[in-house]
């Protein structure tokens, strides 16, 4: 994402807020924070309990497939 282009748009009123989960570096540290209508949060994108379901499933999968060799 264009960061410098978010907080424009967000601080113009064009776009009325943007919630974000991945940062290009991180702790995250730009000017976005300035802003109280973008809401930054830790990767938690797949922390809902259908993202852990299917991460389960996922690791089942490939433990199944390690151990038939």
């Amino acid at each position: 994402i264009d960061e410098d282009a978010l907080y424009d748009a967000v601080k113009s009123g064009k776009v009325i807020g943007a919630a974000l989960d991945v940062y290009c570096s991180e702790p995250y540290k730009g000017r976005l924070l300035e802003l109280d209508n973008i809401y930054l949060t830790p990767h938690l994108g797949a922390s809902t309990k259908e993202a852990q379901k299917r991460i389960g499933k996922e690791l089942v999968s490939i433990l199944q497939a390690e151990l038939k060799g």
